[in-house]
Order: C-alpha cells, then sequence, then structure tokens
C-alpha cells in the first residue's frame, strides 16, 4: 500500500490569515487574485500524484464525479505555470481540493479525520466561493459540489448527512443550469440562435 511519506500541508489556519492579508491589499474583490492564493497553496507536484492516487484506489468505493483522466488534466493544467499562476477556473480548483481532501480522509497511513484532508476541503469550499455557483456554473462546478458532498457525509462528527444532502442538491440544481447552458450554446453553433430548439430530456419518457 502506497504510504503517505510527503510533509503534510501547512495547517488548516494560514489559509484565514492569507484571507485578511489579501482582504487589506484588495478592497475589492478580485477572483484572479483569490485564485493566485489558491494556487501558491496546492501541494508538490509528487504529493499531488501520489493524493489523485489515494483518491482513485480507496475513495471512490461509493461514487466519484470525476475520472482519472480528468483529474489527470487538471493536475497538468494547474502545474502548466512555474509560478502557479491560475491555469485553472475557481471551481476547477475546488475539484482538484475536494480530491485532495479526500484522498487524505481515506488515506490508511494517516489518522482519522486528519487535519490534511480538513485542510484541503476548506480550501475547495473557498475556491467554491470565488465565484458565485449559480452565476458561473460549469461542469467543475458540478463536480467540486458533489465532491464536497461526499466529503460531509464521510468527513466525520464535525459535519452531517444533511449538509451533505444539500450540497448535493444543490449540485442537481447547478447540473440542470449547466446543461441548459451547454444547450444554448450548441443552439447558437448550430445557427438556430434559440436554445428552445434542442431539447436534452432529463429522463426517459414514461412507458405506457
Amino acid at each position: 500500500m502506497e504510504g503517505s511519506t510527503l510533509q503534510d500541508p501547512p495547517p488548516i489556519n494560514t489559509f484565514t490569515h492569507a484571507i485578511d492579508a489579501f482582504s487589506a491589499d484588495h478592497p475589492f474583490w478580485d477572483p484572479f487574485h483569490a485564485c493566485v492564493m489558491l494556487c501558491i497553496r496546492l501541494p508538490s507536484h509528487a504529493h499531488v500524484i501520489q493524493l489523485a492516487s489515494i483518491y482513485f484506489r480507496n475513495g471512490c468505493w461509493s461514487s466519484s464525479p470525476i475520472l482519472p483522466s480528468e483529474i489527470d488534466e487538471l493536475i497538468t493544467q494547474a502545474y502548466a505555470s512555474p509560478q502557479l499562476l491560475p491555469k485553472c477556473s475557481a471551481h476547477q480548483l475546488a475539484v482538484l481540493y475536494g480530491v485532495f481532501a479526500l484522498a487524505a480522509l481515506v488515506d490508511l497511513d494517516l489518522p482519522r479525520y486528519n487535519a490534511q484532508a480538513l485542510h484541503f476541503f476548506d480550501l475547495a469550499r473557498a475556491a467554491l466561493a470565488v465565484v458565485s455557483v449559480f452565476d458561473y456554473p460549469e461542469t467543475a462546478t458540478v463536480q467540486a459540489l458533489a465532491l464536497a458532498s461526499l466529503f460531509l457525509s464521510h468527513g466525520g462528527p464535525r459535519f452531517s448527512m444533511e449538509g451533505a444532502w444539500n450540497m448535493i442538491s444543490m449540485a442537481s440544481h447547478v447540473c440542470q443550469k449547466v446543461r441548459l447552458s451547454l444547450t444554448f450554446e450548441l443552439g447558437l453553433r448550430m445557427g438556430t440562435g434559440n436554445s428552445r430548439l434542442i431539447t436534452v430530456p432529463s429522463r426517459a419518457p414514461a412507458s405506457h
């Protein structure tokens, strides 16, 4: 079994202090600088590869909203810049941190409900809050919310199943918005200019 031999990330409260410093330097909310802060807190590339391996080995027994090829693509995208400048959207970063959180949670070489898992989950929630999940939805938004729901359901006494259900319900709602957005975009590409001309049924019609 692959062990957790790499160094843990900084303590959980470091991001809180960074937010305070960010607020002082930037009185107006700037999503780009928020993503910069999240990027510089990414673990080393070697640690990330290890976390992804642990997640897909131990963390997918119930469900997984992301495929190995997708997480590989996100990791490559996030680490493309030597300075770790944002190459991903905020919600794509939330997906990465959500995977890291669940990986640390199910790492059998770490304590139960360990600080590393909570640290990554705090960063995932921060990334989800950078831009509105309802105003700027994307596929990664749905994936990040689903990962958060999984963490809430398995993260221990600090969290609750009620919170997990609320999170997955939000993911379902955002998923509908993403489907409508993709349908509208497809309509424009086909020259219809009207998303209502292209329907994507959410479920099969009832049989009679």
